[in-house]
């Protein structure tokens, strides 16, 4: 899968532009929840923790409304750093790096 090589690279791409070699934890989101478990083993070594799963896919809301449901929960805490990936449909991932 398309996602499987290419979202690797873009955490890195993040990753080297932020100047970190480790994050607090990560986020990830793919239509395909197979395709989320392949990149959380792939990605995990650069992460403290991988949240997990506990949304269902919603293209473009699916990063965010996630993040959000960790910190108002705890799960991710002020001053963390926290990394996003994801990849849609076609040719298309990206991913973000945020403290908070």
């Amino acid at each position: 899968a398309t996602a499987l090589q290419e979202v690797p690279a873009v955490l890195e791409t993040a990753l080297d532009g932020a100047g970190l070699e480790r994050i607090d934890a990560l986020l990830i989101a793919h239509v395909d929840p197979r395709v989320e478990e392949q990149l959380a083993e792939r990605l995990g070594a650069r992460a403290t923790r991988v949240l997990p799963r506990d949304h269902i896919y919603a293209y473009s809301a699916s990063l965010p409304a996630a993040l959000a449901r960790a910190v108002r929960s705890g799960v991710v805490q002020p001053g963390e750093t926290v990394a996003m990936v994801t990849a849609g449909q076609g040719a298309s991932w990206g991913a973000a790096v945020v403290r908070i």
